[in-house]
C-alpha cells in the first residue's frame, strides 16, 4: 500500500493509469493528478506545493512500473 500524500492508500496492482497534473478549476494555488484504478473508480489528489504532487506522482508510477 502506497501513503500518496496523506490522502489516500492505494494498492499498485490496482491502479490502470496515472493522470498528468492540471490545475483544477476554481482552486487557485492548487494543483491535481487523478489516480485511476481498476473497476472504473478515479481518485483526485489535490496538493498545493507542485513539487510534493510530483514527487508523490512519480512515486506511483514508480510503483506500478516495478510491480512483477
Amino acid at each position: 500500500m502506497l501513503n500518496i500524500v496523506n490522502q489516500y492508500h492505494v494498492r499498485p496492482d490496482h491502479v490502470s493509469a496515472v493522470g498528468i497534473p492540471y490545475n483544477p478549476p476554481a482552486r487557485r494555488g492548487v494543483q491535481a493528478f487523478d489516480i485511476f484504478l481498476l473497476g472504473g473508480q478515479t481518485l483526485t489528489v489535490m496538493v498545493a506545493d507542485g513539487a510534493v504532487l510530483q514527487q508523490a506522482r512519480d512515486e506511483l508510477i514508480r510503483a506500478v512500473d516495478n510491480l512483477p
